[in-house]
C-alpha cells in the first residue's frame, strides 16, 4: 500500500505516518513523492507533516485503514491514494 503525496504549497513540506515513522523526503513545491506503508493493520493513523511549527498548526489529517472493500470502479487495494502537505494553503 502507497500513498502518492503531491506537495501543492508553496513552502518545503513532507508527510510522516505517526504510528510507524514512515515518512517523504521534504518536498519543494509542486513536487511529489510516494510513501510506502507497507502493510497496516485496520484501524486510524496520524498524518502530519514535520516541518517545525506546520503539525501544531493544523497540518494532520487522519488515514483510515479498513477490510470493507471498495466499490467498482474506485481504487483496490493495489492502487495508491493520493495526499496533499500543501492542501492547507501554506
Amino acid at each position: 500500500m502507497s500513498l502518492l503525496v503531491t506537495n501543492n504549497g508553496s513552502q518545503q513540506h513532507n508527510i510522516v505516518v505517526r504510528e510507524t515513522g514512515a515518512e517523504t523526503p521534504m518536498l519543494n513545491a509542486g513536487e511529489n513523492a510516494t510513501l510506502a506503508l507497507g502493510t497496516l493493520d485496520v484501524g486510524t493513523y496520524e498524518l502530519y507533516c514535520s516541518v517545525a511549527g506546520h503539525a501544531e498548526s493544523g497540518m494532520i489529517a487522519p488515514l483510515a485503514i479498513t477490510n470493507t472493500p471498495a466499490p467498482t470502479g474506485e481504487a483496490d487495494s493495489n492502487s495508491s491514494a493520493r495526499a496533499s502537505p500543501g492542501a492547507a494553503g501554506t
